[in-house]
């Protein structure tokens, strides 16, 4: 089986960036948030959106911590984002993520709809990779 038919239900993460983190515009914003509901859609899988504005090294986001706290109750099969950075990018929280995600056999998807198994090492390891990497 595929990993891609395993994913039923994903949670799809958008962050804007506080102004001094570096400008993004809602136009921005707004490109991200089609982007990923059309992957989720031409996917056929069900979502549910957590957007926010904030820092990625503030773990304390409302809309992250709700997201956690609905992957620990296995509400979801995977994560859609643009990618990690948009999450996180905090060394501490980055890290607690990705074993979240691992502990909770929850898939990472890019914008690029590549899915990241954090059960395969190579795919760990690329994703912290790409966590750093703007």
């Amino acid at each position: 089986m595929e990993l891609k038919d395993k994913i039923k239900r994903v949670a799809i993460y958008l962050r804007k960036s506080r102004n001094n983190e570096g400008e993004e515009t809602e136009e921005t914003l707004a490109k991200h948030r089609k982007r990923l509901l059309d992957i989720a859609e031409k996917n056929n899988w069900e979502s549910k959106l957590f957007q926010e504005v904030g820092s990625s090294m503030d773990e304390n986001r409302p809309e992250y911590q709700k997201m956690i706290y609905e992957i620990k109750e296995n509400l979801f099969d995977a994560v859609l984002s643009v990618n990690l950075a948009r999450v996180t990018r905090d060394d501490a929280e980055t890290p607690k993520f990705m074993s979240l995600l691992r502990q909770e056999d929850v898939l990472f998807i890019t914008n690029s709809e590549r899915i990241y198994d954090l059960e395969i090492q190579e795919d760990w390891q690329a994703l912290k990779f790409t966590g750093f990497v703007k």
